[in-house]
């Protein structure tokens, strides 16, 4: 029997928590809850709860509960930010059948923050794909990380977010592209996610909030260093990886169906 596993990680956010947590379907086989800062202080009526030292920053976190999950054999494996909420229970389940369908072992919900919102927080996307069978993708042009997906499969070869990545920049984006050159997901600057996932994961943060954030120059010092690290690793800077043409597009996908 396939296990499903969720991790969530938080950090000083009690009422975020609180909302992510409840909203969780009662079929999760294993839930661990990553806390980054301050004691938290809740009774988890499921789940294992790790307090980590303070500020190891995202990614890491994100380490701890991936582990977690495999050690707990897990199949298939969602990480969750503290700020994301599930409107629709089946969501996990779809995600999984999305899997099973098109052979992509990774997918990102791709409308969590503004990147791929328009000035009204309508949806922007790049190409919908529709399998028939009710299932349709949506390919977005940038990749978050509040709500992931991957097969035990994937972590498996690809690995888990690289230590280094330490200032809340560039882990989730390189582990994406780990995957895509590993054959488990769509091509960089096309990254894919179920239909109408906007409808059924929600998002509690102000989607103008981080604008104070990215004016400042630590930000960008921390982003640059990042993107720096991704060239280091794969000999192109993160902002420079070449964009597949739609036909090639379509070619991954066809193989990511026949070959995983």
């Amino acid at each position: 029997m396939s296990k499903i596993g969720v991790g969530i990680i938080t950090c000083n956010r009690k009422s975020f928590f609180e909302k992510c947590y409840n909203s969780l379907p009662e079929y999760i086989d294993e839930l661990i809850v990553v806390n980054d800062g301050d004691h938290l202080d809740v009774n988890l009526k499921t789940g294992f709860l790790h307090e980590s030292s303070k500020f190891k920053q995202v990614g890491q976190c994100k380490n701890i509960a991936m582990k977690y999950l495999l050690d707990a054999k897990c199949d298939y494996i969602f990480t969750l930010e503290d700020d994301i909420f599930i409107k629709d229970p089946d969501v996990f389940k779809k995600y999984i059948d999305a899997h099973k369908k098109t052979g992509i072992h990774h997918f990102n919900f791709g409308f969590s923050q503004k990147e791929n919102l328009d000035k009204n927080l309508n949806p922007v996307y790049k190409k919908i794909i529709d399998y028939g069978e009710k299932l349709k993708l949506v390919l977005t042009p940038n990749v978050l990380g509040a709500f992931t997906f991957y097969t035990r499969t994937c972590l498996q070869e690809i690995g888990l977010h690289h230590k280094d990545f330490n200032k809340g920049h560039g882990d989730h984006p390189e582990l994406t592209y780990r995957a895509y050159k590993h054959g488990y997901t769509t091509p960089f600057w096309w990254f894919a996610d179920i239909y109408e996932s906007w409808n059924m994961i929600g998002n509690q943060s102000n989607m103008g909030d981080d604008s104070l954030v990215r004016n400042q120059q630590k930000f960008w010092d921390n982003f640059k260093e990042a993107c720096g690290l991704f060239k280091k690793l794969h000999g192109v800077d993160m902002l420079q990886v070449p964009m597949s043409s739609e036909k090639e597009v379509i070619d991954c996908l066809k193989q990511l169906k026949t070959t995983k």
